[in-house]
């Protein structure tokens, strides 16, 4: 299954605006063309068309990421305890 990549920037666009909680008839910021042409040439080599695999591929990998960063603040949240609190100057 196929989808274009103008419906994919459209539905990605509005998702978007939702999760960070916009108005959706007046965005307070929206998404730029050149940035959504930068996810294009950046995660999907220019096609015009986008595949399940590959759109699965994308949501796994940015998931993955997402994780690894949240878990390595974690691991420096731990290391330095209450002291990020207190103002500590480690």
């Amino acid at each position: 299954m196929e989808v274009p990549w103008a419906q994919f920037a459209n539905v990605f666009h509005m998702h978007f605006i939702n999760a960070t909680r916009q108005d959706i008839t007046r965005p307070a910021r929206s998404l730029h063309f050149t940035e959504i042409g930068y996810l294009q040439e950046k995660f999907f080599n220019n096609k015009a068309t986008i595949t399940v695999k590959v759109l699965y591929l994308f949501v796994f990998d940015t998931l993955a990421n997402i994780w690894e960063y949240h878990f390595f603040l974690f691991r420096i949240l731990m290391h330095f305890g209450n002291g990020l609190g207190k103002g500590c100057t480690c």
